[in-house]
């Protein structure tokens, strides 16, 4: 009799294990794709490419300082595990105060560089993206005095959830196309 009841609570441990483990929720496991031939529709990519408009001030150590109304766009074309990132930068100076300086305006082609591997185009969050200029901006006028650009070439920006940062903290956020009936 005592080696049935062992038999019947040692059948009842392993029937409320059992079911203990099948109540557990499952696992999440990452999904991995892969984004040969269209590497700019991966999520890491989604999140660089677009629209960025905003502001983008300057304050230097004395007087100097400018703000620039700025329009950055981002596009890619997919080429195997790669997108090829170009686009067009457009800064026009608002404000610019003190003297022996002038604030640059900009409107140029460019490259944008990020350092994304295979294994990065599925993963969403923050990326580094690096200004890259064709030629490199004037840093002196004619006359002598100091250019202030508003993004110089192979400056950093970051780019996270709809927004590019640049290292002062400016921030330049995505325009989102509306659709219209």
């Amino acid at each position: 009799m005592n080696g049935l009841r062992i038999f019947g609570v040692l059948g009842s441990t392993i029937a409320f294990s059992v079911l203990t483990a099948c109540a557990s929720p499952p696992k999440a496991v990452p999904v991995v794709v892969d984004w040969t031939n269209r590497a700019c529709e991966s999520p890491a990519y989604g999140n660089i490419l677009g629209n960025y408009v905003g502001q983008i001030n300057y304050r230097g150590g004395d007087t100097r300082s400018c703000r620039w109304n700025t329009q950055i766009s981002i596009i890619g074309i997919s080429m195997v595990a790669d997108c090829n990132l170009t686009g067009t930068i457009t800064a026009t100076p608002e404000v610019a105060a003190g003297d022996g300086y002038q604030c640059s305006d900009i409107e140029a082609q460019t490259k944008f560089v990020v350092g994304l591997s295979d294994a990065d185009l599925n993963r969403f969050g923050p990326s580094s993206v690096i200004v890259h200029f064709e030629e490199e901006l004037p840093t002196m006028t004619n006359g002598g005095k100091v250019i202030v650009s508003p993004i110089v070439q192979f400056e950093a920006l970051t780019a996270e959830n709809g927004t590019l940062v640049n290292s002062s903290g400016n921030v330049l956020s995505r325009q989102y196309q509306t659709v219209s009936e």
